[in-house]
């Protein structure tokens, strides 16, 4: 983005700035352990010349209180390291003060009760989902879902769509107890997700998204993700499901083969396609598709099609679909606009409706402007 939107000189004037704050508060520390050793030292030659001429002019000729002088002398000398070792010690205190107490600091979080909470597990019979009233929003922030009410059916494939900001994306958040509603309640098969674990509740849950995000690691493992207790060969029939293990098996070591960092040794077609593999072996009952194959060329797109008709199959899916082709073969379509719900049916339905649906259809396969069009903005 840096060289594609030519932002090197800004970026570079940032980064001296951040060095430069870096800078002078290391000067700044150095600085002042430099000075405490040699203000030390100054104070304690001062004290001692003070010690000596106090008893020079208190002994006079008595030889035992020079003795006893000298003695004191040799003690003072002794204790000198010591107590510089002691002037030192605040400046290393305050130095390891900033890291613990950033420790402190997450270690006193509260602990989400939700997170913690000893909660029955989620049991998904038919995989129905159902908002009800519910209302979010973000801290601090204007009200995202205003009062929504949302039924995805069980073994069925739902379509989100609409303008970009109505709450799409906070509703998958939602559903996989990333955030809690403000009000209102939701429920799985009749089971409310605040009374349920939220591991069992994500471990019924696959989500893709529209940029799919492997590890750092091999193919297997990113497949498997934390599920150890498959063999291999439920590794290779979800890569097949996914049509990734072709490609998979053209890679120097296989399943074996290191996924660099941000997997740039891969294309956009394949990485999508891991991300459908593992989702294929997560075998979760419900599927949540943040249009996926937006960013694939047509026969990429094709092929991931096929893997994700293939994934939805007796699975509750519910898909966001910025392009209406993708969603107009859903078995309902709920739009979404400004947090609430527009109008919702089947495709035909919506179209004969003459509503917002049928102006985004409109806008998208005739490129005509209409009423409203800057509204609805995908």
């Amino acid at each position: 983005m840096i060289k594609s939107f030519q932002l090197e000189t800004l970026m570079r004037e940032k980064m001296r700035d951040a060095i430069s704050v870096t800078e002078q508060a290391a000067v700044k520390l150095v600085r002042v352990r430099a000075a405490v050793a040699p203000l030390s030292e100054v104070l304690a030659g001062l004290a001692i010349a003070g010690v000596i001429l106090y008893g020079v002019l208190r002994a006079g000729s008595d030889p035992q209180i020079i003795g006893r002088f000298f003695s004191f002398i040799t003690a003072l000398l002794l204790a000198g390291e010591p107590l510089r070792r002691l002037s030192r010690l605040h400046v290393d205190l305050a130095t390891a003060a900033v890291p613990v107490t950033m420790m402190y600091d997450l270690l006193d979080e509260p602990v989400d009760k939700h997170e913690g909470a000893v909660r029955p597990p989620l049991k998904v019979t038919h995989g129905q989902i159902r908002f009800s009233n519910v209302s979010f929003q973000y801290q601090k922030g204007p009200e995202v879902l205003k009062g929504i009410d949302l039924e995805f059916q069980g073994h069925k494939t739902t379509a989100l769509v609409g303008p970009s900001g109505g709450g799409k994306t906070t509703i998958f958040g939602l559903i996989q107890g990333l955030y809690r509603p403000t009000s209102g309640n939701i429920d799985i098969d009749g089971m409310a997700l605040d009374e349920v674990s939220l591991k069992s509740l994500r471990a019924q849950v696959a989500f893709l998204d529209q940029e799919a995000f492997l590890f750092e690691g091999t193919i297997e493992e990113n497949i498997r993700g934390g599920d150890l207790a498959k063999n291999h060969d439920a590794v290779v029939a979800a890569a097949k499901a996914a049509n990734a293990h072709e490609f998979i098996v053209r890679t120097p070591n296989g399943y074996d083969s290191e996924i660099n960092e941000l997997a740039a040794n891969f294309s956009g077609g394949q990485k999508q396609r891991l991300a459908v593999a593992r989702a294929f072996f997560k075998d979760a009952p419900i599927v949540l598709l943040d249009e996926p194959t937006s960013a694939l060329d047509s026969q990429s797109e094709q092929k991931l099609q096929s893997s994700i008709r293939k994934l939805s199959e007796g699975r509750t899916t519910i898909l966001i679909a910025h392009r209406l082709s993708t969603a107009q073969h859903a078995d309902r379509i709920y739009v979404i606009s400004e947090g609430q719900v527009a109008e919702y049916g089947t495709h035909e339905d919506l179209l004969a409706k003459g509503g917002l649906y049928a102006e985004l259809h409109h806008m998208q396969f005739s490129g005509e402007h209409v009423p409203g069009g800057e509204q609805t903005e995908l």
